[in-house]
């Protein structure tokens, strides 16, 4: 029996007529091992100055600097879109058609238009 995540889960699930939802709980092992990058740098800087002068005057001066850098990678993640363009398929085993996704998955084996 599933859990209560796991009936949230698919009760949230869009149901299509002649479609079934489907989890496929493997582990991608023929590609390879998944990578992640992750880099993050911060400076910040700020200085200020306030006072009076001679009273006659009085100064408030602030300066301020930031500089931020970002960089992810990930590498070796499955693309869960083009999963799902795999798994939507008419036609026969020998001539199989994509019915999902953009119009360029639309290509029978043979590399035809379908």
């Amino acid at each position: 029996m599933a859990n209560r995540g796991w009936r949230a889960y698919f009760g949230r699930r869009r149901t299509v007529p002649n479609c079934a939802n489907v989890l496929i709980g493997r582990r991608n092992i023929e590609g390879g091992g998944r990578e992640s990058y992750y880099e993050h740098t911060n400076y910040r800087a700020v200085i200020g100055l306030k006072g009076e002068l001679a009273s006659a005057w009085n100064y408030d001066v602030y300066g301020q600097y930031y500089y931020t850098s970002f960089f992810n990678v990930n590498k070796q993640y499955l693309n869960f879109a083009s999963i799902d363009n795999a798994l939507q398929v008419k036609g026969t085993a020998a001539n199989p058609v994509c019915i999902s996704g953009p119009p360029w998955c639309h290509t029978t084996s043979s590399g035809t238009a379908g």
